[in-house]
């Protein structure tokens, strides 16, 4: 009985070294490329977990403006708040604290804004609330500045108008 070389148990039963090799180099070269987008990825991951951190806060403080007497807004002029990464308010926050901050320095604009068309009148009944937001541990910075240079740093701009008491004096 002859048995053909290419006919063996052993032959059928496994790889060859190249078909090994091959596999293995198209794994190693896929891994690279997978390697190679993990720190895009997270970098995408924390500027989102930073952007809804930040909405959560402007959110936060535009409410809080909506729910207040038209003559208390002058009083949030220059205040500053302090939040913590999911967009909490926290308070009395100690700058050795281990936890990320963000800082909140709302600006009221007192006088009125101007009324689009008509750049000398002055309504005084919407007013602009500015908001400076970004990352700190309870140490003082100009929020303005930093808003203007840097991308953590963030403005949020609204205008909060008061019909009702408009109506009232007219």
């Amino acid at each position: 009985m002859n048995v053909s070389p290419d006919s063996s148990p052993q032959r059928q039963a496994g790889f060859t070294l190249i078909e090994v090799t091959i596999a293995m180099g198209i794994c190693a070269t896929v891994m690279i490329a997978l390697l190679g987008l993990l720190p895009m990825s997270l970098d995408q991951m924390r500027d989102s977990r930073i952007m809804t951190s930040m909405a959560r806060i402007s959110e936060d403080i535009i409410n809080d403006v909506q729910l207040m007497k038209w003559e208390e807004m002058e009083l949030l002029d220059g205040e500053k708040r302090e939040y913590d990464d999911q967009g909490t308010r926290v308070r009395n926050v100690v700058s050795q604290d281990a936890q990320r901050v963000y800082t909140a320095e709302i600006e009221v604009e007192l006088e009125g804004i101007f009324v689009p068309g008509q750049t000398e009148v002055r309504n005084d009944y919407a007013k602009r609330i500015t908001i400076y937001m970004g990352p700190s541990r309870g140490e003082s910075v100009n929020m303005q500045m930093l808003a203007e240079t840097d991308d953590r740093y963030k403005k949020v701009s609204t205008v909060i108008a008061r019909m009702d008491e408009q109506k009232q004096k007219d």
